[in-house]
């Protein structure tokens, strides 16, 4: 696991919708530096396990960073910063 999961928080009685409580905060990782550019992010699966959400809500989370510009997907090697 990784250090900066323990930086991401959900919170299921929010309005906002989870995934893009998650795609904000990685954003915001990202902006601050504490995730650098090629930085390979977990799996979907994992990273839902580790906060415990469904895993569709992590891959919504990830294309909506991916649509933003803040990730990029190499097919068969991940999500990357």
């Amino acid at each position: 696991m990784q250090p900066f999961i323990s930086l991401l928080s959900v919170d299921k009685q929010s309005r906002q919708p989870v995934y893009l409580q998650i795609a904000g905060q990685l954003a915001g990782l990202i902006r601050n530096g504490d995730l650098p550019a090629g930085h390979r992010l977990q799996s979907t699966r994992l990273m839902a396990s580790l906060l415990r959400v469904h895993r569709l809500t992590v891959v919504r989370a990830y294309e909506e960073l991916l649509a933003q510009g803040w990730l990029e997907s190499r097919m068969g090697s991940g999500t990357f910063v």
